[in-house]
């Protein structure tokens, strides 16, 4: 695969990583998803790359959750089970 990283990514491929993410009132993610896949349903409270804090509710398992993330909160995220796409 190294013959690839000389490459970006376009915004319209797939995502290239999936990583478990532990919910967090302070600690950003490593990198920035393309989105944040709902294993188990429930409310998602992320701040976006623009730091822009958001609540999305009642969201269903096995939904993903489209956007460009840089933290998941502990506080009022009830979802489980959550994977960064990036």
């Amino acid at each position: 695969m190294e013959e690839y990283n000389q490459y970006t990514t376009g915004l319209l491929a797939p995502p290239a990583r999936a990583v478990a993410i532990v919910p967090s009132d302070s600690i950003n993610l490593d990198f920035v998803t393309r989105g944040i896949y709902v294993g188990a349903a429930g409310n998602i409270k992320a701040l976006t790359l623009f730091e822009d804090e958001a609540t999305f509710v009642n969201l269903p398992a096995g939904f993903i959750l489209v956007g460009q993330f840089i933290r998941v909160f502990d506080t009022d995220t009830t979802a489980t089970s959550l994977v960064a796409l990036a």
